[in-house]
């Protein structure tokens, strides 16, 4: 027998996620399709930032030490290398997660932290990066920082996106 759990004026069948209303109380049976997002979920992880309403930060994204973040960790990964195609491919998927870990732990609340970094050879002359972003100017901001040594280019981009 399904589950059910019964309800002020109804049963919710929890297999296959219809609400019945019982035929005392309308004179008829009713039934209603409920789906997963309607019946709230006892299992689902809570949600860590609910809404305030807060329309701008307490604190506004400090760019300065998130620039001097991207510069260490670039440099750190790249100063004294050479291209090498896998090296890089590695580097830049390193180089995101520590960007994005050393910029988590600055603890920004309420803002969404995105990372993005491009390596190429400096001897690969058809290389082009762009980003874009639609954004509320005020309060979303984004540091760049470019590297070059003789054999590698980097960009680094953190974007710092405020949920209001």
């Amino acid at each position: 027998m399904a589950s059910e759990v019964a309800l002020v004026h109804g049963k919710i069948n929890a297999q296959s996620g219809t609400f019945t209303k019982s035929k005392a109380e309308t004179g008829h049976s009713s039934l209603f399709t409920i789906t997963h997002c309607d019946v709230p979920n006892h299992m689902a992880t809570p949600r860590s930032t609910y809404s305030t309403y807060q329309l701008e930060p307490d604190v506004k994204f400090p760019k300065a030490i998130v620039a001097k973040i991207v510069k260490e960790v670039v440099d750190g990964l790249l100063l004294g290398r050479e291209y090498e195609p896998e090296f890089c491919r590695q580097a830049s998927r390193r180089m995101t997660d520590v960007l994005k870990a050393r910029v988590k732990s600055l603890q920004l609340k309420r803002y969404k932290i995105i990372t993005q970094a491009t390596l190429s050879s400096v001897s690969d002359p058809n290389f082009y990066s762009s980003s874009r972003c639609l954004w509320e100017p005020a309060l979303d901001t984004c540091v760049s920082y470019d590297f070059c040594n003789g054999s590698i280019v980097a960009t680094a981009n953190v974007f710092g996106i405020y949920q209001s």
